[in-house]
């Protein structure tokens, strides 16, 4: 089993980014490798799918782990001995 990760800088405001990384169905369309893409299951922050890579066909197991920026953000919003709880519940659930 494997696991990875990519990182690119764009210039958009978060909300379109996110918009753009969690709508799989168009991956396709935007990710030249990707061939296929089918969501098997979709909760508030984790999206699980099929997709089918390169000329070969390669089928990929996904799980998309994505977490809102509002929920992580609570800590900053909330200085006091709330927040700071509501943060370490937030980086122990989300990992963020």
């Amino acid at each position: 089993m494997g696991s990875g990760y990519v990182v690119v800088d764009v210039l958009a405001d978060s909300k379109k980014v996110w918009e753009t990384l969690l709508n799989f169905e168009r991956y396709p369309e935007m990710i030249p490798t990707i061939r296929k893409t089918r969501v098997t299951s979709r909760w508030r922050t984790i999206t699980k799918g099929l997709f089918t890579l390169s000329k070969f066909r390669f089928r990929l197991s996904v799980v998309h782990k994505h977490v809102p920026e509002e929920v992580c953000s609570v800590e900053k919003r909330r200085p006091d001995s709330v927040g700071r709880i509501l943060g370490l519940l937030c980086r122990i659930t989300y990992g963020c």
